[in-house]
């Protein structure tokens, strides 16, 4: 009886253990309801939808097309982050992507079927053209001077560069501050009357898509502000402070020609995702910066064709916190 009680207990005890090794070995159910929609808030039906689940013991990723009301349902097994994507390369539609779960999924706390709801926005693509894009990693040739930049050229004017047209000049400061550090400042101005540029932030929901910008660059006559500074200060013990946002874009026009107070003609392009201040606090600045330049008069189009950059020397892969 004792060695028949005895096996029943180590039975129990196995299974008990068993058990706890099957759940430390399961990741909880997901199920994800969607609704994918225009810019406009209309549903869009026949859109296929993926999930992705990540975490120790996730599923695979599950696909699936959106109804008539633009709802969909998908699911997989997840323990840290359930998010959806839709549209790419192949669709009339720029990706789009959000995390629905964002993460901590906990089983104890949560239970081992988990239901996340949410709303996906795609933006079309409406007509993408061949662009000038660069990324630039700009040194001034010296401080307290104005230097122009060719945008189509990609280069300082000479004697400092090979460009042929000014349409933007750069300049650089370092000043000395109260607090015993320095001041790094750079500043753009254009040659041009009209000429300028304007800030752009997406909004949060243009943020799941990776194109963030407006279609076309804006027509109004003073929009533009004609000039913009990004300072950095920099303290004796190497603290940084950023006063330049890299979620905040630019809009230009430049090349403008006015006359009775009406635009004949000019370009226009952007600056993605922001520009960021280098170089040392002592020495020459610098900036860092992508631009599109669209070099075709009078087109205001901000959709940049990643297969055809016009740019020769510039990026021919494009990575998603560009933009386009």
């Amino acid at each position: 009886m004792a060695l028949a009680l005895g096996t029943m207990v180590a039975t129990v005890l196995s299974l008990t253990a068993q058990n706890q090794d099957d759940d430390e070995g399961r990741a909880p159910e997901i199920t994800l309801d969607v609704v994918v929609k225009n810019e406009q808030g209309e549903p869009l039906a026949g859109v296929e939808v993926r999930a992705y689940f990540s975490g120790p013991f996730a599923s695979g990723p599950d696909k699936a097309e959106t109804d008539n009301d633009g709802r969909v349902t998908l699911r997989g097994k997840a323990t840290l982050r359930a998010s959806v994507s839709s549209g790419g390369k192949d669709s009339k539609w720029y990706r789009s992507s959000s995390a629905i779960i964002p993460g901590g999924i906990d089983p104890d706390k949560d239970g081992w079927e988990i239901k996340g709801e949410g709303t996906l926005v795609l933006r079309e693509k409406k007509n993408p053209v061949p662009l000038v894009a660069r990324r630039m990693n700009l040194k001034l040739p010296s401080i307290g001077s104005e230097y122009g930049f060719d945008l189509e050229v990609g280069d300082w004017m000479p004697p400092h560069g090979t460009g042929q047209k000014t349409m933007m000049f750069f300049r650089g400061d370092i000043k000395n501050d109260e607090r015993g550090g320095s001041v790094q400042r750079i500043s753009v101005s254009f040659p041009n009357e009209k000429d300028g540029s304007y800030a752009y932030k997406s909004s949060e929901r243009v943020m799941q898509s990776t194109y963030k910008w407006p279609y076309m660059a804006s027509d109004d006559l003073n929009a533009y502000e004609t000039r913009k500074v990004w300072e950095r200060s920099k303290l004796p013990e190497e603290a940084v402070q950023k006063s330049w946002d890299l979620s905040e874009g630019y809009i230009f026009r430049i090349n403008t020609v006015v006359k009775n107070k009406k635009i004949i003609s000019a370009n226009y392009g952007k600056i993605s995702p922001g520009v960021e201040l280098v170089g040392s606090s002592t020495k020459r600045p610098g900036c860092k910066f992508v631009y599109f330049y669209n070099p075709t008069p009078n087109d205001r189009n901000l959709e940049f064709d990643p297969d055809k950059n016009l740019a020769k020397d510039g990026p021919r892969v494009w990575m998603e916190q560009f933009g386009l």
